[in-house]
């Protein structure tokens, strides 16, 4: 073995026939002598694998129970016993013989590399396999934070980056298609893919590590592998633990200022998923915590210098066109359209936040002024039987108040301001509301408390809510997490007031992205949405924020 370089690592579920085919292909388009590891991953399948790996002299593992893909490729890392590795599933094709030897010269010259090699898509048709979208060439990978799914997602970049036509080897933001080499030293001191579990999201995960640690992914243009792409897996994917995946990434690698935009878009398009992939992250906090600490120690760029690289690569269009005039319009919405809706959703709480970042993005007064008028004339409609509810309610305007406030639209004490907000919300007890969710029940109330609490401990108010009130709340939230109720979509919110309670994390600023994600139509236009905070207002302000952003 001590003359060999490379290890073939294959881990696989139910494969059937495709194990061999796969090895046959690589068998036939060989030059240099290797090392393959086949990692059976508890098929139940039946298939005698073993008797494949004999045929093919591979080392064969077999996990007695299901470990994913991402920890059967870092076991396979762990027990190779070469200086370089290639990853590939198990259905994949061969077309050359230099593949071997153009690996390890180039991991030979970059031993902080991830290489990515050149995928052919492939597809099964009639028992036949075939090229599929004509063989066009994909350039590598980039990723998306705004995806239509609302996931981080990696997408294949289609346009070969100006300028690097006349080389073999580019880099790429993001490695993808399978079929990706590195040195064993070099993913271990990255710790690999440890922390994911099960499928999903391994090609994002290792390659922001890469790069931020002050690696290189970099794709092999001229090794083509082709990779067989299913429309179902032979194998359960578990959504949960997917969207988990997703959310790990997000903690670990996405600075703050996305993270909450992020998160409202997975609650918004994940919703049945949300509460089981929080809690699950919320079980393996130790872990995160012990990831994150060794990542904020060895990486030595930010995620600013990824951004940047992933932009120039990115095919995707997000201009918007004449934002300035788009944000006009709806601000004169709001002088025509009488909203009798008092509420942060779908009211005149929303709107009038909105008119607060419109009056300093514009520097025009008019707006504030309006802004103080609407939200005067929302107060005096506040009924004694307005109800505390976070869409329509109390909390959600509670909520919006102190947004206006941390934010510098408005000033004054806002204990004095919300006095009967709190004496309502405490007079409510926490262990007798059913509903969990944010919109009507306990996940609003917590988002309002989280808020003021930000407030008077920044300010050093005095805390209107006694112990044996927020103990009530607390002792509340924690039947919920031993009963792990997933229906609740505020499964993040009572984690946060949970960690607040035991003195883990202060509390975070209250930000907009706490109460929903934003509007970001496709093709919508605008005068059919409706004005509130879920509409046209939330649109707004989201614009705002991000043209915001880029001129910092």
């Amino acid at each position: 073995m001590s003359n060999k370089k490379l290890t073939v690592i294959i881990p696989f579920l139910n494969e059937n026939q495709e194990v061999e085919n796969t090895l046959e292909s690589i068998k036939a388009h060989l030059n240099d002598p290797i090392e393959i590891i086949l990692i059976n991953d508890a098929s139940d399948d039946s298939f005698d694998y073993k008797t494949v790996a004999e045929k093919y002299g591979a080392v064969y593992i077999e996990n007695t129970e299901r470990m994913g893909v991402a920890a059967s490729r870092d076991l396979g890392v762990k027990v190779c016993q070469t200086p370089y590795f290639l990853l590939l599933d198990a259905h994949m094709r061969f077309y050359d013989s230099s593949w071997t030897q153009r690996i390890i010269e180039e991991l030979e010259k970059d031993h902080r590399a991830l290489l990515c090699c050149q995928t052919k898509i492939l597809r099964v048709e009639n028992d036949i396999v075939v090229e599929h979208n004509g063989g066009l060439p994909s350039y590598g990978a980039y990723f998306e934070l705004d995806s239509k799914q609302g996931l981080i997602e990696p997408c294949w970049a289609m346009q070969e980056p100006v300028g690097t036509s006349h080389l073999q080897t580019i880099p790429i933001p993001c490695v993808l298609g399978a079929g990706y080499a590195c040195s064993k030293e070099y993913w271990q001191y990255l710790k690999g893919l440890e922390g994911l579990k099960y499928y999903g999201t391994d090609e994002l995960y290792i390659s922001l590590k890469v790069w931020l640690e002050g690696g290189s992914c970099k794709l092999l243009k001229d090794i083509v592998i082709g990779h067989i792409y299913r429309k179902v897996a032979p194998f359960p994917m578990y959504a949960k633990f997917r969207l988990y995946n997703r959310l790990l990434i997000i903690e670990l690698f996405i600075p703050e200022i996305y993270k909450k935009e992020l998160i409202s878009q997975v609650r918004r398009f994940h919703y049945d998923f949300l509460s089981e992939s929080l809690l699950i992250l919320y079980e393996n906090r130790e872990t995160v915590k012990r990831l994150k600490d060794y990542y904020q120690q060895i990486f030595t760029r930010d995620y600013s210098f990824y951004e940047i690289l992933n932009k120039q690569y990115s095919d995707k269009d997000t201009i918007i066109e004449n934002p300035n005039d788009i944000l006009r319009d709806i601000a004169a919405r709001t002088k025509t359209e009488y909203i009798p809706d008092i509420g942060i959703w779908k009211g005149r709480m929303g709107i009038v936040i909105f008119l607060f970042h419109y009056a300093r993005y514009s520097n025009n007064d008019l707006y504030k002024d309006l802004a103080e008028k609407m939200l005067t004339d929302m107060f005096n409609d506040i009924r004694k039987d307005t109800h505390c509810g976070f869409a329509t309610g109390l909390s959600g305007i509670g909520w919006g108040i102190e947004y206006l406030h941390q934010q510098g639209f408005i000033e004054g004490n806002t204990s004095e301001i919300l006095f009967d907000f709190d004496k309502r919300i405490m007079e409510i007890n926490p262990n007798r509301i059913v509903d969990l969710n944010k919109d009507y029940g306990l996940g609003g109330i917590v988002l309002y408390l989280l808020a003021r609490l930000y407030t008077i401990e920044k300010e050093e108010k005095e805390n209107p809510f006694d112990r044996d009130y927020l103990s009530s709340v607390y002792h509340r939230i924690c039947l919920i997490i031993e009963q792990q109720d997933a229906a609740c979509d505020s499964i993040g919110i009572l984690l946060e007031f949970l960690d607040y309670y035991q003195g883990k994390k202060t509390i975070a600023q209250p930000e907009i992205f706490d109460v929903w994600c934003l509007l970001s139509p496709q093709n919508i236009p605008l005068q059919e949405l409706e004005l509130g905070l879920l509409g046209a207002s939330g649109f707004g302000i989201r614009l705002i924020l991000k043209k915001e952003r880029e001129s910092q």
